[in-house]
């Protein structure tokens, strides 16, 4: 067989076949880096997203303990309440930075919008304890309500597999 076979033929067989087998098995690695990459990166997202929304979700919750408080005019359960707000609003700001660390353009603008309603709601009730006017002038949290649900939305769209 040999004999039919030219040489340099022979060689270059000998020389390339072993070439390309290493080329397949590092296209293959790359391959398989880049997937887990892939998904290593939208698992990070999808647990930071979900930990930002359980402290703007607690945030919320606190306010409306607030806001109950404020209805009723009970004190002891105001300064409850506020205690509350404030440490979620602590988590609100300490997850943000991972939202914006890992998120598309499109979630990124949502959280920091999201965020922003939380200072503004904060900012309300920071208002009407030091004015003493707690009689009904607490808005209902529209604007917080509507900023968790665009995040929420963008994380979906984020997420949704193309």
């Amino acid at each position: 067989m040999s004999d039919s076979v030219p040489l340099w033929l022979q060689v270059i067989t000998i020389v390339v076949a072993p070439v390309l087998a290493l080329a397949g098995v590092g296209l293959g690695v790359r391959l398989s880096r880049a997937v887990e990459e892939r998904q290593w990166l939208r698992d990070s997202r999808l647990r930071s997203y979900k930990r930002y929304l359980v402290a703007c979700n607690k945030y919320e919750v606190a306010s409306q303990q607030l806001q109950a408080s404020f209805a009723a005019g009970q004190r002891a359960d105001q300064a409850a309440a506020r205690e509350l707000a404030l440490r979620a609003i602590r988590k609100v700001v300490t997850l943000q930075e991972s939202v914006l660390l890992l998120g598309s353009p499109d979630v990124r603008q949502a959280c920091t919008t999201a965020t922003g309603a939380v200072f503004a709601r904060n900012e309300q009730a920071r208002q009407l304890i030091e004015s003493q006017q707690l009689n009904n002038a607490f808005d209902q949290g529209q604007d917080l309500r509507r900023a968790i649900d665009a995040f929420r939305e963008a994380v979906r769209a984020e997420l949704v597999p193309r």
